[in-house]
């Protein structure tokens, strides 16, 4: 999915709730979200469980507070507030999340900008990150507090490749998925990781693949690809996810 093509499917929704909508404007994002929604006639609802009305409106505590509900979610807090939101719009069945505000400092420069975004499972970002991921085989099972039970996959052709992985971003650096159910990869044997450091003022990222096999006939088919073209593909995928990431920080910078 392109971003323009996410954009309008986000914004064909009537009922939008943005979070992080200040009682003090002046230099918050999400009211400007918020403003420029309710002037185009949207449905808007602002998220504060610190204010009871922002911009003249009443605020909700949190999302399921909102009566009637919503059908989409702009997301502009801290990002330990906003993995909470994310937890909620899972329990609520909020599909469409976008994640307004850079988590770091706006560069992807920041390793925990990589880091977050390797475990945030909010659509579309996720699939405008991870092209491979696409919404119609993505569900998100479980979301805590560090790990998450995530099922993606893609259609490539006629061939659907989807695998269910246990994530874990517990540990500093790091974010790990290990597959534990899936049509393709044999089981154990296969995972992947980000690693994500500051070096000497720049960011270090290392995505490592481990992929073994199962011996049916899709199975057999990816591996033969894998061992054939494998090294080219994910070199090239790993470019696009950090490129996908950098256009979208870019982005939510500018607005």
């Amino acid at each position: 999915m392109k971003i323009k093509d996410a954009a309008a499917e986000f914004l064909g929704q009537k009922r939008i709730a943005v979070t992080g909508v200040s009682r003090t404007p002046k230099s918050h994002g999400s009211n400007i979200v918020y403003q420029r929604l309710r002037a185009r006639g949207y449905h808007v609802f602002a998220v504060n469980p610190n204010a009871d009305t922002v911009e003249g409106d009443p605020a909700y505590l949190d999302l399921k507070s909102i009566p009637g509900g919503v059908a989409a979610v702009v997301i502009g807090t801290r990002p330990e507030i906003a993995e909470q939101t994310i937890r909620e719009c899972a329990d609520l069945g909020i599909k469409l999340v976008w994640m307004h505000r850079s988590f770091g400092g706006g560069s992807v420069s920041d390793a925990e900008v990589v880091l977050d975004a390797a475990h945030n499972f909010s659509m579309p970002r996720r699939s405008l990150i991870f092209n491979a991921v696409q919404p119609k085989y993505f569900i998100v099972h479980a979301l805590r507090d560090g790990t998450a039970d995530v099922t993606e996959g893609t259609r490539a052709g006629p061939i659907v490749n989807w695998e269910r992985c246990d994530y874990d971003w517990s540990q500093p650096g790091k974010v790990t998925a290990i597959v534990k159910d899936t049509n393709i990869y044999a089981i154990p044997g296969s995972s992947w990781e980000v690693n994500a450091t500051r070096v000497d003022d720049r960011t270090r990222v290392r995505l490592i693949w481990t992929r073994a096999f199962n011996r049916r006939p899709k199975g057999l088919l990816f591996g033969f690809a894998y061992r054939t073209f494998g090294e080219k593909l994910f070199g090239t995928y790993a470019r696009e996810i950090i490129q996908g990431l950098e256009k979208l920080e870019n982005e939510a910078a500018a607005a």
